[in-house]
């Protein structure tokens, strides 16, 4: 965001030596810095909100490696 006070880090593990792992941590990296760069700016200031929304785009990316 703007605000370079927040920052993100992705780390996506658990996929190795699997076909095409490599690509599915790429995406879920990507898929993650793109949702955060997008986030509304109000789930910033509220780490509850923030914590629900992370874990709600987590598990939307995780339905999407696997389907």
């Amino acid at each position: 965001p703007k605000n370079k006070h927040f920052k993100m880090l992705v780390v996506a593990d658990g996929v190795g030596g699997y076909d095409f792992g490599g690509e599915a941590s790429r995406y879920a990296t990507q898929t993650m810095l793109n949702w955060f760069e997008s986030l509304n700016k109000k789930y910033y200031y509220d780490i509850n909100l923030l914590q629900s929304q992370i874990i709600n785009e987590l598990k939307k990316i995780n339905n999407q490696i696997y389907s």
